[in-house]
């Protein structure tokens, strides 16, 4: 897992609570400092009445005889056509439901015996089906462990119970806080409180013995673990009642070459072999005990043999005279004496012949060793010269069938391994022998390690020409005796508007570059020209339209040119295309609004006008043109949107604009407020409001302090995709409330505890007026792990073993100020691997930690000096650390700083991609 650097307080008792946040509302205490004068409340100013009868009468007699008319006029309300719908990719099925007494099947009987045996059909064996996750090393914040078995490993009624996954032999180690629930009766997931801790190796373990299914199958196998026997043991379970002996009978195997083992090779497993070997079948239900048949074999069988197991027709059934019409077969494997395949370097293998001295050699197997059989004294590597030329024998379980020399071969040799036969052994017990008729083991050491590249350099590209066309904005008509100019060079365009520029190329290396259109007092500059080349007779579109947003039932209007690019010699000449174009225009859910043609005029340019219907759909619409004899196409896009102007507007403000900065015990507070306006005049009042805020953690620079390292950084030769920097984000919390009679509503972010790293957080409101408009503001603040902040910067992006690794280091304030007198803590944790040998002289490595703790004073005047001296080579993470008056703490650190100059575990550029690697960016 991607390793924390984690600062421990050991002169505290106790660990100071985290950081957390809730919401609440806002009293009038809080408002108190907001604002001094409070404005008042529009009923305040209004003087209510009750109105009597007859003034209610003579009030409404006071409307017009025409307007009473009008609301009297028995019309039609006006209502939308119905949006247009979706198109389905199905097919109408037009069979009526239920279907026809003529149509359907003649009724049938169902036997709930059958039904039974059929559910208690075999499963297979008990195997773990899949877990996650399943890389070796996690890069991002991990928070549940996932596994998955093929069977049910409890009943559906103790899902609720939460049985303990522990009683199934499943546990994690180390333990971590969280807890164990079952996801579905296959499935046991281990959530974190949290989530996994950083720089920790967990092992996901499951007992064999104790791992037992719902319905009473032991697990048979880990994943990745192997097993094989050249005696199998074959069962054949059948659906029905045999006899065994007239079935076995019908049995016969045949090997690779074509050639028949006779019956009598085969011999019948007893009644209590056979349940034990293959219990979980049987005991599926109690009639299968009558309807299988199981055999193994006399003899050893063939190594590198593949086998066939076939089951001739006309066998016969205990249940009734039918027999078998078909034959049925299965095959199976043997594996291989133990033999070298491949080694490296190989001076057949046309990608890696050679290596260069010192470089690791290696040797494939067929099969995976045993690796309690590998001695280091069984390998010898002739020549022997002066120096020890084989320094190590390297064996893993990850690549079994591998071995690693480590060697100090010298340059232009060539040297040859012998291994002494009968002592390595595989894992089914096979020994090594060595034909001595075969190809020797043979390794080709280079002159250099270094490799050298040649230079050849081919004839330069030619200086390229660029061709304009200018047009007339409004019209389109070609315009003539325009200026064009780039890269310092003009040229005027003809009576067709076209000009060539030849010569253009770039100065320098750059994609980039300025066009500049001039005629009379007109000026058009094109910005971001990139150069393209096309070998083809190509097409090219120009297409677009009058205002590219528009309303349901409006026009639209789109116009386009076409020009045909025909490639005569080394030059480009665009010339007018004609023909008929096919358009079709389609909503933004691909619905069919319009199909039609449109014929190019002499310039090779068209102009359509459609008209969008009132219930077409709201989004991206298209028009796709396309030239059917040329076979050439191109898509053109617009907007269609409602315009609903909003009646009202919202904002936002932070009451307090100064600094915030975590607090170990007291609870800290900040109170936001949101407001709605209405466009006529007031404010919206007693509207909904959806309050969200989150939290998560951030970087912060002090201002004019970028050439330092804030926060959390590592180095660029580990970067990849997979090392990408988590941020810590905290559970949103939400709150609901309504706009007073100000259209003001205002919460209160509650803060307690610290953290190492500064927090942003963001509330967002949502405020919905009665006709269900919604409208969103957000305000954001920051809250300061402490008032300081250290940053620190390296003199050398990569260090040496044994020699000064000097980093200059500052204490600011949040303006950026220096500060000093500040005690910096310094813990640097170098990780490394020392090379041993193991009880059979094997190399393996094991890890060491270099661990350091360095102390310094900052200055208000400049940066400070601190070195440490790794110890190691391999990569070293460095946390630096600063506290305030009231304890808080703030934290950089800088992960994977390389060291070279240790004996680091050799990796080599191998050729059979069995090697991990990483996607740099």
């Amino acid at each position: 897992m991607q390793p924390k650097l984690k600062h421990r307080l050991h002169d505290e008792q106790s660990e100071p609570p985290l950081f957390d946040f809730d919401i609440d509302e806002a009293n009038e205490a809080d408002s108190e400092t907001m604002t001094d004068v409070e404005e008042a409340s529009l009923h305040d100013d209004l003087q209510q009445q009750t109105l009597t009868r007859i003034q209610l009468e003579q009030l409404f007699s006071r409307a017009s005889s025409a307007l009473v008319a009008e609301s009297t006029n028995d019309q039609e309300s006006f209502k939308r056509k119905t949006t247009i719908k979706v198109p389905k990719t199905s097919k109408m099925i037009t069979t009526p439901f239920p279907p026809p007494q003529s149509d359907r099947q003649e009724d049938f009987d169902i036997s709930i015996e059958e039904l039974k045996q059929f559910a208690q059909r075999p499963a297979g064996q008990l195997i773990i089906d899949r877990y996650s996750p399943n890389d070796k090393e996690i890069y991002y914040a991990l928070s549940t462990v996932t596994l998955t078995f093929n069977q049910p490993m409890i009943s559906i009624s103790s899902l609720d119970e939460q049985r303990n996954p522990e009683d199934l032999g499943i546990s994690l180690i180390p333990k971590v806080q969280g807890q164990w629930r079952w996801i579905d009766t296959k499935t046991v997931q281990f959530e974190a409180k949290h989530r996994f801790p950083y720089s920790t190796k967990y092992a996901l373990t499951v007992d064999k013995i104790r791992c037992v299914s719902a319905i009473g199958e032991v697990l048979q196998y880990l994943p990745d673990e192997i097993v094989s026997t050249l005696k199998p043991r074959c069962f054949l379970l059948f659906d029905q009642k045999v006899h065994m002996n007239e079935i076995f009978k019908h049995i016969c195997v045949v090997h690779g070459d074509g050639i028949t083992m006779e019956n009598k090779e085969l011999e019948l497993l007893d009644e209590d072999t056979a349940e034990n070997e293959f219990k979980w079948y049987l005991n599926q239900k109690e009639g299968n005990r009558q309807e299988y048949i199981a055999f193994t074999f006399k003899n050893d069988l063939l190594k590198a043999t593949e086998y066939t197991i076939l089951l001739t027709q006309d066998c016969p059934s205990a249940e009734g005279p039918l027999k078998t019409t078909t034959e049925w077969s299965a095959e199976f494997c043997t594996y291989e004496p133990l033999k070298i395949i491949d080694w490296f370097p190989n001076i057949n293998d046309e990608d890696q012949q050679t290596v260069g001295p010192g470089q690791s050699w290696s040797i494939r197997f067929n099969n995976s060793l045993d690796h309690s059989a590998i001695k280091k004294s069984i390998f010898k590597v002739e020549p022997i010269l002066k120096e020890k030329v084989l320094l190590g024998i390297e064996h893993t379980n990850d690549y079994s069938k591998k071995i690693t020399i480590l060697n100090n071969s010298q340059p232009n040799t060539v040297y040859t391994l012998s291994i002494q036969p009968g002592i390595l052994k595989d894992v089914y017990g096979q020994t090594f022998e060595q034909d001595p008729t075969e190809e020797p083991i043979q390794f080709h050491v280079e002159e250099s390690n270094s490799p050298l590249y040649g230079i050849l350099r081919g004839e330069s590209d030619k200086d390229g020409t660029l061709t304009a066309l200018v047009t007339n904005l409004m019209t389109g008509i070609p315009i003539d005796q325009a200026t064009v100019s780039i890269l310092n060079q003009k040229e005027m365009t003809n009576q067709q508007g076209l000009c060539t520029i030849g010569r253009c190329k770039p100065q320098e290396n750059t994609k980039k570059e300025i066009l500049v259109v001039e005629k009379g007092d007109d000026l058009y500059m094109e910005v971001d020209i990139y150069p393209s080349r096309s070998t083809d007779d190509v097409y090219v579109w120009h297409v677009f339209n009058d205002r590219g947003l528009y309303r349901p039932k409006e026009d639209v209007h789109i116009k386009g040119y076409v020009r045909l690019v025909k490639i005569e010699g080394e030059a480009k000449i665009p010339t007018y295309a004609q023909g008929v174009i096919d358009y079709i225009i389609c909503d933004p859910r691909r619905e069919q609004l319009q199909e039609s043609k449109v014929k190019l005029n002499r310039y090779g340019a068209f102009d359509i006008k459609f008209t969008l219907p009132d219930n077409v759909n709201l989004g991206t619409g298209y028009v796709e043109f396309r030239l059917p004899d040329s076979k050439s196409e191109t898509t053109h896009y617009f907007e269609i949107q409602e315009f609903r102007r909003p009646e009202y507007v919202v904002s936002s403000m932070i009451r307090s604009s100064t600094a915030y900065y975590c607090h170990p015990t007291v609870d800290k507070y900040v109170v936001i407020s949101c407001e709605g306006k209405l466009f006529a005049g007031g404010y919206l009042s007693d509207a909904s409001v959806q309050w969200i805020v989150q939290a998560e953690s951030t970087t912060y620079t002090p201002a004019n302090r970028s050439d330092y390292i804030f926060g959390r950084a590592q180095s660029f030769s580990y970067f990849s995709r997979r090392h990408t920097q988590n941020n810590i984000s905290y559970p949103k919390k939400h709150f609901q409330g309504k706009t007073d009679n100000k259209g003001q509503h205002e919460i209160r972010i509650i803060y307690h505890g610290i953290a190492q790293e500064p927090i942003i957080v963001r509330a967002l409101a949502a405020i919905t007026d009665l006709n269900s408009q919604t409208q969103e503001t957000g305000r954001d603040f920051l809250i300061h792990p402490c008032r300081y902040y250290v940053g620190f910067r390296y003199v050398k992006s990569c260090g040496k073993k044994g020699e000064p690794v000097r980093t200059e280091v500052i204490v600011t304030d949040i303006d950026g100020n220096l500060i000093n007198d500040i005690l910096i803590q310094c813990e640097v944790i170098g990780y490394g691997k020392e090379q041993k040998e193991d009880q059979n002289g094997l190399t393996i490595f094991e890890e060491i930690t270099d661990e350091q703790k360095l102390t310094v004073v900052s200055s208000n005047k400049d940066a400070v000096i601190l070195d440490y001296i790794p110890k190691l080579g391999g990569r070293y993470n460095i946390s630096y650390s600063v506290k305030d008056e009231q304890g808080r703490l703030a934290m950089s650190s800088y992960k994977n700083y390389y060291v070279y100059g240790g004996k680091e575990k050799e990796k080599d550029n191998d050729n059979d991609n069995e090697k991990e690697t990483d996607e740099h960016e």
